[in-house]
């Protein structure tokens, strides 16, 4: 090319680098401007959400409503002054600079008690959810002959949903396992040894998750009802209140302490349910020394009688608080709430029984709905509570920070249920109407 060429063609590469920069400048504030104008459209979008929008009637189950169901004192409108996002707030967190479970078990510094549930955690094994994924994924037949594992969660009907299950179980002639504090442990390693089962068995109690994990040759499925955390709080501080000998209620008397109290002592339950590992409800457990520490860190709040203090639900709540750090049980509940519809075949609510019952019936093809008559358990005590010392109570749960804090992964747990409640419900109608 010659000197001309050369020079025009550095003369145009000037003006389109000049043109460049004045459409780059252009575009930015182009950019600038719908960013502007994005943002307004959100805030007016964010204040409108903020002053309260009705729930669609095609949505029957908010995703985050329930708490508000009693007035707060202070609040005329009766909705909560606190920033509660429920389902929301989980999304929201997840988008923050926190540390997936498969990043924290990679960290050196990771405690052993952590690597040990993080990975135990990975791998559970069950059916999944049979109206979310094993009909469509073709396994519909395998639930009718499957081993079942109700985790019963305390004060969330789970004394009529195991009598349920216990009348359908000897009709269909299967085998019955109790997974409850004291035998929990030889009972795994028992399955541990054998493998499997000789023919469909019903586990059922509080630590009954992970039986699946040790069973082959058949397939295995976990089932529970799950319960408002505020007013399963009430009712276990009523039934404990007048049976303060269940190792049910730890080594604290409600008596002693205030509701409040009673929810950090209690915490999140089902959390630590859905965590539980065998070795925590050894005799030899040397999970005691972070009991000891607990209840030290916790005296202030908390008083404590010398009761039950090896109950295996309270060693496995003192471990997780003492030995896991803020960000390590976050990360187990992200987890968790990711994988709730894998590792349930179906998840009832108590504050809609009688449909769980049907969706319990359907999967397992049984007949449930035929034995419920009249709810067991029921608490007498609370019956003869005045209803505005509950309502009282249950506005003091609601204001407390250190409350929504000790119940903050039940709480989760229980709005990504209502999700999947919604589901299964849906999946339930559109079969019932095929048929």
């Amino acid at each position: 090319m010659d000197q001309f060429g050369v020079t025009h063609g550095q003369g145009w590469i000037r003006r389109c680098q000049s043109a460049l920069r004045s459409s780059k400048y252009l575009l930015n504030i182009s950019v600038l401007l719908s960013i502007a104008f994005m943002v307004f459209v959100y805030s007016i979008k964010g204040n409108w959400l903020q002053r309260g929008v009705s729930t669609s009637s095609v949505n029957p189950i908010p995703e985050s409503g329930w708490y508000e169901a009693e007035p707060v004192s202070g609040n005329n409108d009766g909705r909560r002054t606190e920033e509660h996002g429920g389902v929301h707030e989980y999304r929201a967190e997840r988008t923050m600079n926190t540390r997936t479970l498969v990043q924290l078990m990679a960290d050196q510094s990771a405690s052993p008690t952590f690597s040990l549930l993080a990975n135990v955690t990975q791998h559970r094994k069950g059916l999944p959810n049979y109206y979310i994924h094993g009909l469509r994924s073709g396994m519909g037949e395998d639930y009718a002959k499957c081993n079942i594992a109700f985790v019963h969660l305390h004060k969330a009907g789970g004394t009529t949903t195991k009598a349920l299950f216990r009348k359908a179980r000897r009709k269909a002639r299967m085998n019955e396992v109790k997974m409850s504090n004291r035998v929990t442990t030889s009972e795994f390693d028992r399955f541990l040894q054998k493998g499997r089962t000789p023919k469909p068995t019903l586990f059922w109690g509080g630590f009954s998750f992970g039986i699946c994990d040790v069973l082959h040759k058949r397939p295995c499925s976990y089932m529970t009802v799950l319960r408002n955390p505020y007013d399963r709080i009430i009712s276990s501080y009523f039934f404990c209140f007048t049976k303060y000998s269940s190792r049910l209620c730890g080594p604290v008397r409600p008596k002693d302490v205030s509701i409040t109290a009673w929810a950090i002592h209690q915490g999140s339950h089902f959390f630590n349910l859905v965590l539980v590992h065998p070795d925590t409800c050894r005799n030899d457990s040397s999970s005691d020394e972070y009991v000891k520490l607990y209840q030290d860190h916790t005296k202030d709040i908390i008083q404590y009688v010398h009761r039950h203090e090896d109950t295996c639900w309270f060693r496995q709540k003192a471990l997780h608080k003492e030995a896991l750090t803020k960000e390590q049980r976050r990360a187990l509940l992200h987890y968790i709430l990711d994988n709730l519809e894998n590792w349930f075949a179906v998840i009832g609510m108590l504050e809609d029984y009688r449909v769980s019952l049907e969706l319990f019936g359907e999967a397992y093809q049984m007949n449930f709905t035929a034995e419920y008559s009249v709810p067991l358990n029921t608490g007498g005590a609370r019956v003869k509570e005045e209803d505005t010392t509950i309502k009282q109570m249950k506005i003091d749960l609601l204001n407390s920070a250190e409350v929504r804090e000790a119940l903050y992964e039940d709480i989760m747990i229980y709005e990504k249920a209502l999700e999947i409640m919604k589901l299964q419900k849906e999946e339930y109608s559109r079969i019932k109407n095929i048929g």
